[in-house]
């Protein structure tokens, strides 16, 4: 008995390490002098979306990036 609830715990870990918050997010920048431009950011939704909207504020190369 203590063998099988041993294994069912192990295995509760596994999956519980393995599931994880972390995805890979879209991040989409308008360029100032036309077209856009795409970027992959891995991370938590929050992490990915400030990250993203970081590369426009103070630059003169893109006007507007945002999650998709």
């Amino acid at each position: 008995m203590k063998k099988t609830i041993r294994i069912v715990a192990l295995l509760g870990l596994v999956v519980f390490l393995n599931t994880s918050c972390k995805k890979t997010y879209e991040c989409h920048c308008d360029k100032a002098a036309g077209g856009d431009e795409h970027f992959d950011i891995k991370g938590k939704e929050a992490d990915a979306k400030s990250e993203c909207e970081n590369k426009a504020k103070g630059s003169t190369v893109y006007t507007k990036c945002e999650i998709e």
